[in-house]
């Protein structure tokens, strides 16, 4: 376009829709009003048809045209208006109406110019320009109104648009709402050159039983529509025939659900997915890709859609050209079969996360117990070198009892190492376990007391080494910062065999006790801090619970009960 003329457009594509609709429709309301055969009808229609080029909703107003688009334009301009009579201004009223409501059922707020526009239109369709293509003529008053009035009403509504900052220009095009407004005027008004025709009834008296009948008409096909006291309607019917494509959409959905709990990892679950896929009627073929993963299934055909919902490329090949709603259909498959793919590598993210912390755990914690093991070994060294030669019998005996033990609990932690996962402990007697308990720790000023226990009494042993073992070392370590500091170890029936460790030093802080069994605390020996979180979990596992009962300056009492006492 030459920058003059661009210049010339830029300040009438700048004008607010409201005025561009009085603008557009000032030459064919004169050419209305008029006579056609007069020497205004052609400059009055290019000048029309120009304005109407920059009020349409269809196109950009801004676009310029180039190449061969602007001689097709004023070629079809040229023809229509050389071409023009009643009956081609009244299907070029239908079309302006068409348009314009296709803007007003496309928002929730008809703005009122386009209500002023549409009321106008209509108007002049049915009551001005088709009785002049039959050969009617309009009454004195009707021809006022119609010469008068409308323009006023139209002044009037584009001037409260304008006020308001609203328009046709503010709001998408409805295609669909446009077509059907188009068949039913044009049903209305043909309707009515045929009722006028065919009984010889008054023009205006068939128009009015026209609108008549299609007004009942439209009233009964909102009712069966959209039933107020049915379950179903013709928009239920619709609305399954486009989600469904004639697809068993519904099923293969809940076999992609089904899939996705039985797979065991992503690759497997996007394969036999797609095999599913590929068994619909209406798909050909299919190609994908997925990471570094790609593959195909059937036979591609020229027809395809592709879409990509990360990390998923999906194309499919159909029997035909596909529809909007096809490729709507392929871009919510792409997006179903993504989502599920990336919750599948999720999940096997998670699992080998829990693995790998169950494997951190256990090493934690047996750590924690290969520690304590090696203070019972220091503990019986230490007894051999300062044993005297009479004292030798009696320390004899006691590495007879403790090797043993210690033996057992370096199996049983290497046992856990190979298995991280494995959880449970081997039930012993308590009588036995006691026993090498108070053998284990004497000589260490601690006092051990037990009611009495059963025969057939027992628990799970690695659990009560692990928490005794733990519990005494802390205490052993307040005695380090405390010389006075009594230590008392008790085991009776509560519902099952519990276990309680009390000493006389001082409480544990606040900052402490709130983080204590929840989460590994910082410790002051020099320890990874971990133990007592370690050893809660353990209790957990097998049905026991370790809690702090009593926390106050000379009373620290922590106890290990089952979860029912």
């Amino acid at each position: 376009m030459p920058t003059r003329l661009r210049r010339l457009n830029r300040p009438l594509a700048d004008t607010p829709p409201s005025i561009a609709s009085v603008l557009m429709l000032a030459p064919l309301h004169l050419l209305l009003v008029g006579a056609l055969d007069r020497e205004w009808t052609l400059p009055l229609l290019l000048i029309h048809f120009g304005l109407f080029l920059l009020w349409q909703p269809v196109l950009n107003r801004r676009a310029v045209l180039r190449g061969w688009q602007t001689p097709a334009i004023l070629a079809v301009v040229g023809v229509a208006a050389y071409l023009a009579t009643w009956w081609t201004l009244s299907i070029w009223l239908a079309i302006l109406l068409a348009l314009t409501a296709g803007q007003s059922l496309s928002g929730q707020r008809t703005p009122p110019v386009n209500l002023g526009v549409g009321v106008y239109l209509l108007t002049m369709a049915l009551t001005v320009a088709l009785p002049s293509a039959v050969g009617v003529a309009l009454p004195a008053r009707l021809h006022t109104l119609a010469q008068w009035g409308l323009p006023l009403l139209v002044i009037l509504a584009a001037l409260r648009s304008h006020r308001l900052a609203v328009g046709p220009a503010d709001r998408p095009l409805d295609f669909v709402y446009s077509l059907l407004v188009f068949l039913l005027v044009s049903l209305i008004g043909l309707g009515a050159v045929v009722w006028h025709q065919q009984t010889g009834a008054p023009f205006f008296i068939a128009l009015a039983e026209a609108m008549l009948l299609a007004a009942l008409a439209l009233y009964g096909l909102s009712r069966l529509w959209s039933p107020a006291r049915a379950n179903w309607g013709i928009a239920d019917v619709f609305s399954i025939h486009l989600l469904g494509l004639g697809t068993p959409f519904e099923e293969w959905l809940a076999r992609v659900g089904e899939l996705q709990r039985q797979a065991r990892d992503p690759d497997e679950f996007l394969s036999k997915a797609l095999e599913q896929l590929a068994t619909q009627p209406w798909v050909q073929g299919l190609q994908w890709q997925a990471g570094q993963r790609q593959g195909g299934l059937g036979v591609m055909t020229a027809h395809h859609l592709r879409s990509e919902a990360p990390p998923l490329q999906l194309t499919l090949s159909v029997n035909r050209r596909p529809g909007p709603a096809l490729q709507l259909h392929v871009k919510l498959i792409t997006q179903v079969l993504a989502e599920h793919y990336l919750a599948k590598e999720r999940e096997e993210v998670m699992r080998v996360n829990t693995y790998n912390q169950a494997i951190f755990e256990t090493g934690a914690r047996l750590t924690h117990d290969v520690k304590n093991l090696l203070q019972t070994l220091k503990t019986l060294c230490s007894a051999a070198e300062h044993t005297s030669d009479d004292e030798a019998p009696a320390l004899q005996a006691l590495v007879k009892r403790q090797l043993p033990a210690i033996t057992e609990r370096l199996e049983g932690t290497l046992d856990r190492l190979r298995h991280p996962t494995a959880q449970g402990s081997e039930l012993k007697a308590a009588k036995d376990w006691w026993l090498r308990a108070q053998d284990r720790w004497q000589g260490h000023g601690i006092s051990f007391a037990a009611s009495t226990l059963r025969g057939h009494d027992t628990l799970p042993a690695e659990l009560f080494d692990s928490v005794l073992d733990n519990l005494l070392r802390n205490a052993l370590a307040k005695r380090d910062q405390q010389p006075v500091v009594e230590i008392r170890v008790a085991m009776r029936w509560e519902g099952g065999i519990s276990l309680s460790v009390e000493d006389s030093g001082h409480a544990i802080p606040d900052e402490v006790t709130t983080r204590l069994f929840r989460h590994p605390v910082a410790s002051q020996r020099g320890g990874m801090g971990v133990g007592l979180h370690h050893v809660a979990q353990l209790a957990e596992q097998s049905g026991y619970r370790l809690r702090l009962d009593q926390n106050e300056p000379g009373g620290v009492l922590f106890r290990l009960a089952p979860h029912h006492s």
